[in-house]
């Protein structure tokens, strides 16, 4: 077994640096008449260097000899974010974007990005749609975490509690879902919600009210000082 993870690895090294010398020729050796007569083709020929650079660079690291929670997937993504900018009307780097945020348990940037991937011109439809289903159906699980009854020591952890949830309403966009699963988990941050925006419209009626009454007594106070000439 692992003189067969070690030839892998040699593999994906090799491929690396294969990729890494093709994408260097496109820059520096390629004739600029051919990259003038066209030019989309040598940026969607950098933009699946890019890719293939960045599928690499994730492989390996799902070979490092480390911990799931201690892996970097930033090198990849790197890859595919230099990708997306060379070529930003292909889906499949925003695609990859999305699977990388998947490794690291980012569901609703996932979501994000597979979303976008769909959107673009070149999309990456049957990859794309089935890894945005399939994270819905692996999403649908966390709705459990959102704590029934929100209070002041949950507060810290609101925001990442309420990631999953985001990420149904994107597959209810989606997808069409029905909308009353969401009704036992958005009834008490609704209530929650209600007491803070009432909360915050006493607060500013009271300062209405005294800035109002500052400027009725000031204007008593003007009138008393100064009256009005007899016309």
């Amino acid at each position: 077994m692992a003189r067969t993870v070690d030839a892998l690895r040699k593999f994906l090294s090799d491929s690396t640096q294969y990729y890494t010398r093709l994408l260097h020729s496109l820059d520096t050796m390629l004739p600029p008449s051919v990259a003038q007569a066209d030019p989309a083709s040598v940026r969607l020929s950098k933009q699946r260097c890019l890719v293939a650079l960045g599928d690499l660079a994730r492989y390996t690291e799902r070979l490092a000899d480390t911990s799931a929670a201690s892996k970097d997937w930033g090198h990849a993504a790197a890859y595919y974010l230099e990708a997306a900018s060379v070529c930003p009307e292909a889906g499949v780097p925003q695609n990859q974007l999305g699977v990388v945020a998947v490794l690291q348990a980012k569901p609703l940037l996932a979501a994000y990005r597979y979303t976008r991937a769909e959107a673009t011109e070149k999309s990456f439809e049957d990859r794309t749609h089935g890894n945005l289903m399939l994270l819905f159906r692996h999403n649908k699980a966390d709705d459990d975490v959102l704590p029934s009854q929100p209070s002041a020591a949950a507060a810290a952890a609101t925001a990442h509690s309420l990631r999953p949830l985001c990420v149904r309403f994107v597959s209810v966009v989606v997808r069409g879902v029905d909308l009353s699963p969401f009704r036992p988990a958005l009834t008490p941050h609704s209530i929650a919600l209600r007491a803070f925006v009432e909360g915050c419209f006493y607060r500013v009626c009271v300062r209405l009210l005294f800035s109002a009454g500052g400027v009725i007594s000031l204007h008593v106070y003007s009138q008393a000082r100064h009256p009005p000439g007899l016309g």
